[in-house]
């Protein structure tokens, strides 16, 4: 069932229960964790939260201090001291930030949103997936990735609506699948329409080296891409 969830503790997977009022048929969550609480996105639903007071999965909208609607993404990243979200239904071309510390405040204190369509100068993409690394907000649209920074010299994004700063845009290359975005500690890996790709660079020298892991069996690996559905890699 796709409403089931588990919870793995103390070496035993339990089911949990989900008490929120959706009826829930996919199961392409992704999951993250801010502030000791876990949070699950999909595009098309409300954001899910683990209760673990009750050990329940409930609505984030059920949270004791949910304020505002959060956006119903696809694509989630916990880091920086806030959730950020993207890719919902309605909108391919902004990401939103909850407020800081409390994943489920979406519209007082900190929160906030930007769209990217303004900046790309190459037409229209869409946001599949988001990353950080060093200090920056990467965005990972099919076609192409913007890298932003935080203009406060304490660099701890507290106000990104007044410190926003975009570092680059990367044109003509982006990310084909959510979840083959992987943060390495050292790098992120991910994976574009002709393989598998590296978002090594040196940001104090504004290169960009984009090395192709899998240059020696790219063949190979678009064919499999071009039969394979992306939401499943």
């Amino acid at each position: 069932s796709d409403d089931t969830f588990y919870l793995y503790s103390a070496g035993t997977l339990n089911t949990v229960t989900y008490s929120g009022a959706q009826t829930i048929q996919d199961g392409g969550w992704q999951a993250v964790t801010l502030n000791d609480a876990a949070y699950l996105f999909q595009r098309g639903y409300e954001p899910l939260y683990f209760d673990t007071i009750s050990q329940e999965v409930k609505d984030i909208s059920d949270g004791p201090n949910a304020s505002g609607i959060a956006p119903q993404g696809n694509t989630v990243l916990s880091a920086y001291g806030r959730l950020w979200a993207a890719d919902t239904v309605q909108n391919k071309t902004t990401f939103y930030w909850s407020d800081l510390l409390d994943g489920t405040r979406w519209n007082s204190g900190s929160a906030g949103n930007l769209d990217i369509s303004s900046i790309l100068i190459n037409g229209n993409d869409e946001i599949v997936a988001l990353g950080a690394h060093n200090g920056f907000l990467v965005v990972f649209c099919k076609n192409n990735i913007l890298i932003f920074d935080d203009a406060d010299p304490n660099k701890q994004f507290l106000d990104p609506t007044a410190n926003f700063q975009l570092v680059e845009v990367i044109s003509g290359v982006g990310c084909v699948a959510r979840d083959s975005v992987q943060n390495t500690g050292t790098d992120i890996l991910f994976l574009s329409k002709s393989g598998v790709r590296s978002l090594g660079r040196v940001i104090q020298e504004k290169s960009q080296p984009m090395r192709e892991l899998s240059k020696n069996i790219r063949d190979d690996l678009v064919n499999l891409l071009e039969g394979e559905d992306l939401s499943l890699i």
